[in-house]
């Protein structure tokens, strides 16, 4: 709501041209009587108290405007806080998917590998089964965080921080124990 200025410009001037005709009839009359005197004072007093009050009850208005205006950032700052937690953790879950979906290719191809060249070395089928085993661990590791992941909304209730946890996650297990497995199956197959 638009603060009532001209009004108050003319209040203003109203008391400025009293106050000059005041002055002007001192200069004229100067044995005036005390209870004219008396009221108009009481009229400036009176004029003197609604400005108060109109600029009072303005600062009021404008501070209300400022706490909605703030209680709306903070709404909007909540959201996109949201908005970002929900998009990293759909990020995170389809690097998930595609890293357990590697493992499983991987352990496949393993398992095909093994068919295939038919090693009669100790070493070689040992290397086979620790690789397929770190494939699948990798894969159970895969799944496992990818069901662990939280609701946005109880992570921003948990926290405000939206830095990722430091150190060692469950995607970084899952994809070490593939590299392993892979690294494996690779000295396997050139063994045999």
């Amino acid at each position: 709501m638009p603060i009532p200025w001209l009004r108050l410009l003319d209040i203003v001037l109203g008391v400025t041209n009293l106050a000059q005709g005041r002055v002007a009839r001192a200069d004229e009359e100067p044995e005036e009587s005390g209870a004219q005197a008396h009221h108009d004072t009481g009229l400036a007093a009176v004029l003197a108290a609604g400005l108060r009050e109109v600029f009072e009850r303005d600062a009021r208005r404008m501070q209300m405007l400022r706490e909605k205006a703030e209680a709306d950032r903070q709404r909007a700052e909540r959201a996109l806080r949201v908005e970002l937690l929900t998009r990293a953790a759909d990020r995170e879950a389809s690097r998930l998917r595609l890293l357990a979906g590697c493992a499983l290719a991987s352990w496949i191809g393993t398992v095909i590998a093994i068919v295939w060249l038919n090693s009669d070395s100790l070493a070689t089928r040992l290397l086979f089964g620790s690789s397929m085993l770190l494939q699948l661990a990798s894969f159970a590791s895969a799944l496992l965080v990818h069901t662990t992941l939280s609701d946005p909304l109880e992570v921003l209730a948990i926290t405000d921080d939206l830095t990722r946890r430091k150190g060692i996650t469950g995607l970084d297990v899952a994809l070490w124990l593939l590299i392993a497995g892979l690294a494996l199956a690779g000295i396997a197959a050139t063994l045999a």
